[in-house]
C-alpha cells in the first residue's frame, strides 16, 4: 500500500513539473519568439487600415504617451530591463504599427503585450491619427556624412569627383 501512493506521488510531481515547464516555455516563446502578426493582421482588417510598418518603438515615439515607458535601469555600461528579470513576473513588451485609412490618413497603433506566467497573453491596442511617419533610416542622411569632390577624407588622395570608392585607401562614397 505504501509503495502505491510514493509511485502515485511521483507520478503527480512528474506530471506538474511537466506542466510547470511547457507553461515556462509558452511564456519564453510569447515573451521572445512569437510575432503576433496574425493579431495584428486582424486588427487592422477589422479598422479597414492597410499595413505600412511594423516596428519597436524608439525614444521619440515614447513622446506619444500611449502607454508608459517601461523602467530600465542602468548601472554602468549595462541596461536591465527591471521587468524582465523573472519569468514569473508580467513582461510588457511593446510595438508600433504604422497604418493607412482608405482615405489615405496616417495612422499609428500603438500594441501593448502583457505577458504573464499563468495567464495568458494579453494584447492593447491604441490607435491615433498622425502627421507623418517616420522616414526610413536609408533616406535620413547621416550626420557624419561629408560631400566629397575634391580629395578623399580618409587618405587625400586628388579624385575628379565621379569616382564612388577612392582608388588609394578603397574608402567608399555616397
Amino acid at each position: 500500500m505504501e509503495e502505491l501512493s510514493v509511485v502515485w506521488f511521483i507520478i503527480v510531481l512528474m506530471g506538474l513539473v511537466i506542466w510547470l515547464s511547457y507553461v515556462q516555455l509558452r511564456t519564453m516563446y510569447d515573451r521572445h519568439l512569437r510575432g503576433y502578426h496574425q493579431e495584428i493582421r486582424e486588427y487592422l482588417i477589422s479598422n479597414s487600415l492597410k499595413l505600412v510598418d511594423i516596428r519597436y518603438p524608439n525614444q521619440f515615439d515614447w513622446m506619444d504617451n500611449c502607454f508608459p515607458e517601461p523602467y530600465i535601469s542602468k548601472v554602468g555600461g549595462f541596461m536591465l530591463q527591471i521587468n524582465d528579470i523573472n519569468p514569473f513576473m508580467d513582461h510588457k513588451q511593446y510595438k508600433i504599427v504604422d497604418a493607412l485609412t482608405d482615405t489615405d490618413q496616417r495612422v499609428r497603433v500603438w500594441i501593448e503585450i502583457d505577458t504573464s506566467f499563468f495567464h495568458s497573453t494579453k494584447l492593447k491596442f491604441k490607435q491615433k491619427l498622425v502627421n507623418t511617419f517616420f522616414a526610413p533610416m536609408e533616406n535620413i542622411p547621416n550626420e557624419g556624412s561629408v560631400t566629397v569632390t575634391t580629395k578623399c577624407p580618409a587618405c587625400g588622395w586628388t579624385l575628379d569627383g565621379s569616382e564612388t570608392q577612392c582608388p588609394e585607401c578603397e574608402l567608399h562614397f555616397r
